[in-house]
């Protein structure tokens, strides 16, 4: 149950660190909507081109996964330790 734990707190961890290192644009932060909404016409399409969102978006997730893992495996050895 603690390994859990750990592994949805450092994903979480990671997701938030990954959107601060990649969401920032000159200075600005793109707005966690524009990640989890469906382009939708040319207008859409062309601002998430222009912003790399699928990059961007992908670098995020990533950062989520490699927050995972660190819990997973910060997890595992904690309870390795107490038995």
């Amino acid at each position: 149950m603690k390994t859990v734990v750990f592994l949805i707190l450092f994903a979480l961890l990671g997701l938030i660190v990954g959107y601060v290192i990649f969401a920032k644009v000159q200075d600005k932060y793109i707005s966690p909507e524009h990640f989890f909404t469906k382009q939708e016409g040319v207008r859409d399409y062309i601002s998430a081109k222009i912003l790399n969102l699928e990059q961007r978006r992908r670098n995020i997730l990533i950062s989520g996964a490699v927050g995972a893992i660190v819990g997973l495996f910060f997890g595992a050895i904690t309870s390795k330790k107490k038995k």
